[in-house]
């Protein structure tokens, strides 16, 4: 468990029991506790079928469309970002540049999660 794990999460919505959160805000929680866990700027590369070991034991029968909502709930409030490698343009492309096509972006390859600035420092509350 990271340091900070216990702070933030008697520090969370959910009033520091995971238990009784909603699924769909566990699945946030959950995504997010994952992505602090990386220090590197490269954040947590995954795609969506690789987040089910992950998310499963923690939330068991989640369809892999609530972890891509939950996704982009969290991209909307500025809690993470998203890119995706584009091998034609020889760069990481952000969610946003792919105009709401969510199969291209989360089930077509690779893509990193990573914590923003107002993420990180939420983390060291």
């Amino acid at each position: 468990m990271p340091l900070n794990a216990k702070r933030r999460r008697n520090a969370s919505p959910c009033g520091g029991n995971f238990a009784i959160c909603r699924p769909t805000r566990k699945l946030e929680l959950s995504i997010l506790e994952r992505i602090l866990q990386y220090d590197s700027h490269e954040g947590w590369p995954t795609t969506v079928p690789t987040m089910r070991p992950f998310l499963s034991p923690l939330i068991p029968n989640y369809q892999d469309e609530q972890a891509v909502e939950a996704i982009k709930r969290l991209l909307s409030n500025n809690s993470l970002t998203a890119q995706e490698w584009d091998p034609v343009a020889g760069r990481f492309r952000a969610y946003s540049e792919y105009q709401g096509n969510d199969v291209e972006f989360f089930y077509k390859g690779d893509f990193r999660l990573q914590r923003t600035e107002q993420t990180h420092e939420s983390g060291r509350n």
